[in-house]
């Protein structure tokens, strides 16, 4: 929390998007994604739904500012994570 302390303020489900983030790449599939966001929450006892819903919205978020600021890598990383949650997130069904 010393180093990045934005975890520690707000809702905690909020950064969740962070953590997906930093693991699509070793992800295989879809089903992986949702299913790395269902062991955050549930360790972290966190709201699956609000995690979901937080990670798509912030992950779509950070696309366009990806796209806007010519970054190459991190869209694509962003439109797995996005694909992978679009299914759930707004139904409050748990990945």
């Amino acid at each position: 929390m010393a180093i990045d302390p934005r975890a520690a303020v707000g809702a905690p489900e909020r950064s969740v998007a962070d953590l997906l983030w930093t693991r699509a790449d070793e992800l295989p599939d879809a089903q992986a994604i949702t299913g790395l966001l269902g062991i955050i929450a549930e360790h972290g006892n966190l709201d699956q739904a609000k995690a979901t819903a937080w990670g798509f919205v912030r992950t779509i978020d950070y696309w366009l500012w990806g796209l806007q600021n010519g970054l190459t890598a991190d869209p694509v990383r962003c439109q797995r994570i996005a694909s992978a949650l679009a299914p759930v997130a707004g139904h409050g069904n748990q990945p």
